[in-house]
This record gives structure tokens, C-alpha cells and sequence, in this order.
């Protein structure tokens, strides 16, 4: 339930209150009854203003925050907009003490999403509360929060046929659990899908828009504009195919494609690098571990972001590059080689899939051919084994 409340008195017990809670920072507050908050919740409600504004690009701001008012266990979420008396905006959010509920997310981020769109401004009294697309608002939450259970996409149901399809279904019922969770999963996909470059978050924050006191506000459109349909609904579909949304599918960090993500790693790699043509070379050189450390922490925050199709590309160089110190020159040059062989595959696997998904807008086909799946089988990073490696196998072949 949206409620919208114009004017009301002041709110300075509730605001107070909420400042003067220490567990949470920014774009939330707590308000009364803080302690009933469970300490799971709390932990997930301090970490969502940061992953909405990772996965929007909203820089942090002084607009009022969102004050979450705790309410009994099982209760319906609900939001209201107030307009307080000689201006000011609070928008307060009744949400379970205990984060449970079907609708519990998506409120949390049409709150954000409302505390953006107004920023310092109240709303008019009388005027509308805009009412963004429940896609925009259920797929916003399900990554702002962290997933009640690890089920992969696929085993939560059948992915959509298309985006426009998806576009015109309607939320399921919330004692529809399954049914439920196939559309945040696939509405959060979508999310990912559009914002996982400053384009499509430049063109997401110009949606929500700021608001202006002397127009008549109507509710957005149900697409947003700035997104290319096609482009978007290709990664949407990559996304619900290679990918889950389990615990590493719902934060707020934008996955790459498998072209862009290689053309990451070759950066990073020439760059750690440093004009040497081998990690061999680069080992000799003074402060190498200082290089070497740099190049593994640049490496790891390039795998969360990276396409599935080629973390096993870059989970072998963080290896590599762990145990460079150890190995020979030698050995380190056919590691290296190995990489190269195999970042080569992964490009033209990467393209092969663009082509089948070229093929499968065109063709909109209900069923799915097969093919897709066998593209998506990324191959694992041999493991080598050194002489105590390889006597234990001999010792297990053996049975003593």
C-alpha cells in the first residue's frame, strides 16, 4: 500500500530517533522501536543504500533519508510521502522488524527511488506519487537484499520467450512463491542487463528524473526510453541463461559481457605487466611483489564483475600470478601460453553466443534448441601437480 499524506505535523520525535541510531548511515535511517530490528535485517538494510547507489551511479547526497519504521513480524509493508508544514519531505517506510515479506524489497527501493526523484523538494500537496513499473521497482530490490535462498534462476522456472512478453505480465500473487521468485529473478536480470554500463545508468537516473513543483507529474513510461530494447533484451537473455541469482547474482555490481570482460583482462594484464613481455621478466625487477600483489587485487575485482563464460580465464591468472615467485621462468612462460591458448577459445566461444542470440531474436523461437547450453560449458583451469602432487595420486592408485 502507497500512501500519500498532505500536510502533516512535524516529525521530530521520529527524525531524532532515527539519528540517533548507530547501525545504519546515508540514504536509511532507523526510526523508533529500532531494537526490534533483527540484526540479520539490520546488517542488509546498511548495506542497500550502498548497492543502490553502486548499481544507479547516484552520487551520495544531503536529501532526507528514508526512515524505516519497524513493524510487527508478518506485517504488509507500507510507504508513505509526507509534505511536512513549511516544507520538507520525509518519506517513511513500515517495514517487518524481521525483513520478511514477499514486498518488503521492492518498497525498500521504491523509497530510494522516490528519495532521488524529489531530492530536497517536497511534493505539492494534492499532486501524484509517481508509480514506477513494478519490473523497475521488484527487480531494483531483489538486488538491493540480500536473496533468501541460493536457487539458480533456472531452478526456480523457465525463462521468459522475450522481453516484451515479460514486459506485459503482470507481478504473480504473493502466495504464488514460485512464481514470485521467476519474476524478481528475471526483473533483476533485466536491471543488471540495462545498467551495466554509465549509459544505461545515465539513461536510468534521466527515468526517475528530478522533480519539478510546477509540472503535473504522470506516471513513467513502462520502457526506459534511454535503454536500446535490442541490445538490452541480448544481455537480459544471456543473463537469465549463464547465470543464477543466487547469493553472487544479487549485488549490485554489473556483470560484463564476454568481449568486454576479455578486453578487461588484457588491460590489466599489460598493464601489471609493465611494458615486460613476461611475469618472468617482471618477477626479476625490484618491488615485484609490490607489482605482483597489485596485479591480484586488480584481477579479483575484475572477477566479480566478470562474464561467467570467462571467470575460469581469470580465476587461472590469479593463480598464475600467486605462484610466480615459486616457478621457474620456464614454467611460468607455458602457464603463460596456456592462458593466451585459452583466452582465445573463450573469445570465440564469447562470439559464437552473440551469434546464436543474433539468431534467436530473429527467429523467436518457443522452444530452445540445445545449442545455447553446450556453449555455455566453460572449461576448467588445469590444475598442475608437482612431484608430492603426483606421488600422492600414485599412493591413491595404489590403495597404500
Amino acid at each position: 500500500m502507497l500512501r500519500f499524506l498532505l500536510p502533516i505535523p512535524m516529525l521530530a520525535a521520529g527524525v531524532l530517533a532515527a539519528a540517533d541510531d548507530p547501525g545504519l548511515q546515508g540514504g536509511i535511517l532507523l526510526g523508533p522501536s529500532a531494537m526490534r530490528v533483527s540484526p540479520t535485517f539490520r546488517h542488509s538494510l546498511a548495506d542497500a543504500d550502498k548497492r543502490f547507489r553502486a548499481l544507479t551511479g547516484y552520487a551520495p547526497s544531503g536529501f532526507q533519508p528514508v526512515l524505516i519504521i519497524p513493524a510487527e513480524a508478518g506485517a504488509a509493508p507500507s510507504l508513505s510521502v509526507d509534505s511536512l508544514e513549511g516544507g520538507g519531505l520525509t518519506l517513511r517506510l513500515f517495514l517487518p522488524a524481521d525483513g520478511s515479506g514477499a514486498d518488503t524489497a521492492s518498497f525498500l527501493a521504491t523509497a530510494l527511488l522516490l528519495r532521488e526523484h524529489y531530492g530536497k523538494f517536497p511534493p505539492v500537496p494534492g499532486s501524484k506519487v509517481p508509480g514506477f513499473p513494478s519490473w523497475v521497482t521488484r527487480g531494483v530490490g531483489s538486488l538491493l537484499l540480500a536473496p533468501s535462498d541460493g536457487k539458480a534462476w533456472s531452478e526456480v522456472q523457465q525463462p521468459p520467450s522475450d522481453l516484451p512478453g515479460f514486459l506485459g505480465e503482470r507481478v504473480p500473487d504473493v502466495r504464488s512463491v514460485s512464481l514470485l521468485a521467476r519474476y524478481d529473478s528475471a526483473a533483476g536480470a533485466l536491471i543488471r542487463a540495462g545498467l551495466c554500463d554509465d549509459a544505461g545508468r545515465r539513461a536510468f537516473r534521466e527515468y526517475i528524473g528530478s522533480y519539478d513543483p510546477d509540472s503535473n507529474p504522470e506516471d513513467p513510461a513502462r520502457w526506459i526510453p534511454g535503454w536500446d530494447m535490442r541490445s538490452v533484451e541480448r544481455r537480459w537473455m544471456l543473463g537469465l541463461h549463464a547465470s543464477g541469482d543466487g547469493e553472487g547474482g544479487r549485488t549490485g555490481v554489473a556483470v560484463m559481457g564476454p568481449e568486454e570482460t576479455l578486453g578487461q583482462y588484457g588491460t590489466i594484464m599489460d598493464s601489471g605487466l609493465g611494458g615486460k613481455d613476461s611475469l618472468a621478466v617482471l618477477r626479476a625487477e625490484r618491488g615485484s611483489k609490490f607489482l605482483l600483489d597489485g596485479l591480484t587485487a586488480r584481477l579479483t575485482a575484475l572477477r566479480l564483475r566478470s562474464n561467467p563464460l570467462i571467470v575460469p580465464l581469470v580465476d587461472g591468472a590469479i593463480a598464475l600470478v600467486s605462484r610466480v615467485p615459486r616457478l621457474s621462468p620456464g614454467k611460468i612462460r607455458t602457464e603463460e601460453a596456456r592462458l593466451r591458448e585459452l583466452a582465445e577459445g573463450l573469445r570465440g566461444r564469447g562470439r559464437a553466443i552473440e551469434d546464436y542470440l543474433d539468431w534467436y531474436e530473429a527467429a523467436k523461437v518457443p522452444t530452445q534448441s540445445g545449442v545455447f547450453e553446450g556453449y555455455l560449458v566453460s572449461p576448467e583451469p588445469a590444475v598442475a601437480k608437482g612431484p608430492i602432487g603426483r606421488h600422492v595420486d600414485a599412493v591413491e592408485e595404489r590403495g597404500w
